[in-house]
């Protein structure tokens, strides 16, 4: 099928520019015989045909080209008639480009020639222009104006089906502007004019717009009144689709309202039309409202299944987005169940599709949310690794604000986690991030930021290296076996150093501790004596190394017992000062 789509679209092409080639070639032709006899009116009209062709194939710059071409022309033969109608063709190229802006030049140029002529019909269909193009600028003063000059004309000339177009017309702008007042009064004239023409399809649209202007104002309850009041109307029309779009107005109506479970009636109603009519896309749109009814009401057996329904229904259209946003639907409902695992496994199918679709935000907010769960599930390092998916894919995204967000979350679960290094580089991550979006308040929040956890990470380091000392007295506080602690053997010592060891017996009576210069008993200088017993790991004494000369030693610690009997304790050192 979608061959034979592209298959027809492609002749479609074919056909349009064979026609615009033959086109430019017959207009061509034309134009040089006009030119040669001097033809201007000839000449002129080939221009407007010729920009008519160029605007059909979307080729404004030469149509506006061709358009200015005819316009000079009409005026040096002075023909108001075809000058109005060649700016008329100019309004229609800027309006096609929605450049309304520029549109609107032309229109008031022809809106001049009409009055001059005093064609009042002419004159309000250009007002009527005007007041659609202001609108779209939402100029909604300037769009009131031109309208109201408009109704003008069709009031003196009792024209009651135009005025009825007017007064919707007006409608609508007010109801943009805010003027919900004026809005009304407008829209209720037009329902009168309508019932005077015997206009029910207008009339229909009429209730239909006075509903949305009281759904604008949350007046609930009218609004409810003229949507039931257009239905009617939809009913005795036969028009099924307007019903069942009134149905999802009602229904949205109600939601707005607060009252959801007045909602299912209506939508319950357009998924008959919908599956009637065998609209797939429609079913799946009216089951995931339902389904939203349904969760928020706290029904998390029936939603699950609305959505699994959707979600079948889904499947032939080959609408991934759709499925996409149901999966986030679905995960959002079991989260909200604490049902995390089942949960993740539809964020999962969620991240596929975006990823398949190419769509990085989407792709994005579902990570956000596995990273939430995760938190929840006390999973830092699942969370940090969804939120380090996220930052290249928002950045892909063009949207540096959730890429520095994703950023600045990972900081702060190693700020809780106390890895202030790991915290510090994702702080500085997200601070490169708002300077490069220029959001000057998240960077002077994140600067403070990180100042403050650089004074954590300054204490915790104090603290760690104090519970490192005292760990280290503690295991050697432990130690009861005679002989040295520190130094220890080998090492290289400089400055004044603290000797610790134990020197203890039953029979003490003292101990010393000598120096042996280049490791050689005969070379034996005194450091130290005590009469009192170490039983325990701790100091002996302090040795200043400066006082000796560099090189390899040997610390001598003698432990003497009654009896004149003694033993003795050696460690190496290599004094370098």
């Amino acid at each position: 099928a979608d061959d034979d789509v592209e298959r027809q679209r492609s002749l479609r092409d074919k056909v349009r520019d064979l026609n615009l080639t033959q086109g430019l070639a017959v207009y061509e032709a034309d134009l040089a015989t006009y030119r040669a006899s001097g033809d201007q009116s000839g000449e002129a009209t080939t221009l407007v045909n010729l920009g008519n062709l160029h605007r059909d194939a979307n080729q404004y710059k030469k149509a506006l080209t061709a358009y200015e071409e005819a316009l000079t022309l009409w005026q040096t033969l002075e023909d108001a008639e075809n000058e109005a109608t060649t700016l008329r063709a100019i309004y229609q190229a800027y309006f096609d480009q929605r450049n309304y802006q520029q549109a609107l030049e032309p229109l008031q140029a022809e809106l001049a020639i009409w009055q001059q002529l005093e064609v009042p019909e002419k004159v309000a269909e250009v007002y009527h222009l005007l007041g659609d193009s202001y609108g779209r600028l939402e100029a909604f003063d300037e769009s009131v104006a031109a309208l109201e000059a408009e109704l003008a004309i069709w009031v003196a000339n009792n024209d009651l089906v135009r005025e009825a177009e007017v007064q919707h017309a007006l409608g609508l702008v007010q109801t943009a502007a805010g003027n919900y007042a004026d809005a009304e009064i407008a829209l209720e004239r037009e329902v009168a004019l309508r019932d005077d023409v015997s206009d029910l399809t207008n009339k229909l649209l009429a209730v239909q717009a006075l509903a949305e202007l009281y759904t604008a104002q949350e007046s609930f309850d009218k609004a409810v009144a003229q949507y039931e009041t257009a239905l009617e109307l939809a009913t005795e029309l036969e028009d099924e689709a307007v019903r069942a779009t009134l149905l999802e107005q009602l229904a949205q109506s109600y939601v707005a309202a607060g009252d959801p479970d007045a909602a299912l009636e209506p939508y319950q109603e357009v998924l008959a039309i919908w599956e009637e009519a065998e609209d797939g896309g429609a079913q799946v749109r009216t089951l995931t409202a339902i389904a939203d009814i349904q969760q928020r009401a706290g029904a998390f057996d029936e939603a699950l299944a609305t959505y699994e329904a959707a979600l079948t229904h889904n499947e032939p259209l080959e609408d991934e987005s759709t499925s996409g946003r149901i999966y986030e639907a679905i995960a959002e409902l079991y989260s909200a169940q604490k049902q995390y695992t089942a949960a993740l496994e539809a964020y999962d199918s969620a991240m596929t599709v975006w990823q398949r679709v190419e769509d990085p935000l989407r792709a994005v907010g579902v990570l956000f949310r596995i990273a939430d769960i995760q938190q929840e599930l006390k999973a830092t390092d699942k969370a940090v690794a969804a939120y380090q998916e996220a930052i290249p894919l928002a950045r892909a995204a063009n949207r540096l604000d959730r890429a520095a967000t994703a950023a600045e979350r990972i900081a702060a679960l190693y700020r809780e986690a106390e890895n202030y290094g790991q915290a510090l580089t994702f702080y500085q991550n997200a601070l490169d991030l708002w300077q490069e979006q220029g959001n000057d308040t998240r960077i002077a929040n994140v600067q403070s930021t990180i100042e403050r956890v650089m004074s954590q990470q300054q204490r915790a380091a104090e603290r760690q290296a104090q519970e490192a000392l005292d760990a280290e007295a503690e295991r050697i506080a432990q130690i009861t076996t005679n002989g040295f602690i520190k130094p220890t053997d080998g090492e290289t010592v400089s400055g004044t150093i603290t000797i610790l060891g134990v020197a203890n017996h039953p029979t003490f009576e003292k101990w010393q501790i000598d120096l042996l210069l280049d490791r050689d008993e005969s070379k034996a200088t005194f450091v130290a004596l005590r009469r009192r017993p170490r039983g325990a790991g701790g100091q002996l004494t302090e040795l200043d190394t400066t006082r000796y000369p560099n090189g390899p030693h040997t610390l001598r610690l003698r432990v003497v017992r009654a009896g004149f009997n003694y033993d003795e304790y050696f460690v190496d050192i290599n004094i370098q000062n």
